[in-house]
């Protein structure tokens, strides 16, 4: 970069050497005074403005256009103001672009409600984490329940200022060995790079705590809130997030203020539906499920007074699926009402 801001001192010299045109030598520096100003905003511009005019000068007293000629004080001036004004238009453009590119960045990477690293940021923090040898990292998926109640019967401002209230209390509780991020929408995440799940017991419990005390809102009190919690470690063999999730998810179907570690059963568990949702869909598209009509009695008769219809499914490699199996997980994908 120094070397760039030198070549109008030195274009004397290194034309004749180097065969570069001048024309390319000169670009070249506003090049470099252009990407100065984008990297280190209008200080950086400003150091490289003044270098730039010093060296000119520098150059043209020394060495001239002659190539060895020292030019006049008048013509050296000249030139170095006409550089630095060209020099003045093009820091100014690349400091607004560095600025643009600057609030896209942290537009993406930090959540403009509550002022944590966003999932984007949170995510590559996790990828890019190189673990020591034995050491694991640990993370921590927090998502209030019925949180879309507070939203619908209360207002989005009083939504927001409950999230702004949780992320800061999250940040609070963990500690400086976690980085809190807001996830999306009303879920959180606590990552820690190193100590795997060591003291996870009583974070769990001072979140808790603090999810309990009453929060003033607008004009609301809302006493307590619960959440489901969902925590895994890594151990090299599975994406940390998709473990996390997978142990959020199976908190959240306990109940309020449920609670779940990540297990490799929980992952084979979950593998196991998938597959038999895709074969269900496929079933259903072939007409491969089959009826069963089973008579309904009349208790004071016993007289057959109607049938109850049952669906069947037989599948061609697991053999009968219980309806009791196949039938919720219909209800949910919307194969069934």
């Amino acid at each position: 970069m120094i070397l760039l801001l030198a070549t109008p001192a030195l274009h004397p010299l290194l034309i004749p050497h180097t065969g570069v045109t001048s024309h390319l030598l000169w670009w070249l520096h506003v090049a470099a005074v252009a990407l100065i100003a984008y990297l280190y905003r209008w200080q950086g511009a400003v150091i490289a403005i003044t270098s730039s005019f010093l060296l000119i000068v520098t150059g043209e007293r020394l060495f001239g256009a002659g190539y060895g000629t020292p030019a006049p004080w008048e013509t050296a001036l000249s030139l170095a103001l006409a550089v630095a004004l060209t020099n003045v238009l093009i820091a100014t453009l690349a400091g607004w672009a560095g600025r643009a590119a600057r609030r896209l960045e942290r537009a993406a990477f930090t959540s403009s409600l509550t002022g944590l690293p966003s999932r984007l940021r949170m995510q590559e923090l996790v990828d890019n984490a190189r673990l020591p040898r034995g050491q694991q990292s640990c993370l921590i998926f927090v998502d209030l329940d019925d949180f879309d109640t507070i939203n619908y019967s209360l207002g989005h401002a009083v939504g927001d200022h409950v999230l702004r209230e949780v992320a800061q209390r999250l940040v609070e509780r963990s500690g400086e060995d976690f980085t809190v991020a807001h996830w999306a929408g009303d879920k959180f995440a606590l990552y820690r790079e190193e100590g795997g799940d060591a003291g996870i017991e009583s974070l769990i419990t001072e979140i808790r705590n603090a999810l309990r005390i009453p929060i003033q809102a607008h004009g609301f009190t809302l006493n307590t809130l619960t959440a489901g919690i969902g925590v895994a470690v890594q151990d090299g063999e599975a994406e940390l997030t998709r473990m996390a999730d997978l142990a959020l998810n199976q908190a959240k179907q306990s109940g309020s203020s449920g609670f779940c570690r990540f297990s490799r059963e929980m992952q084979e568990s979950a593998h196991e539906r998938l597959a038999i949702l895709n074969d269900l869909n496929t079933a259903v598209a072939n007409g491969d499920l089959d009826l069963a009509y089973q008579p309904i009695h009349d208790a004071g008769t016993g007289a057959i007074a109607g049938v109850e219809t049952l669906v069947r499914w037989t599948h061609p490699e697991r053999g009968v699926i219980s309806p009791g199996v196949f039938i919720p997980m219909a209800e949910r994908a919307g194969i069934i009402n």
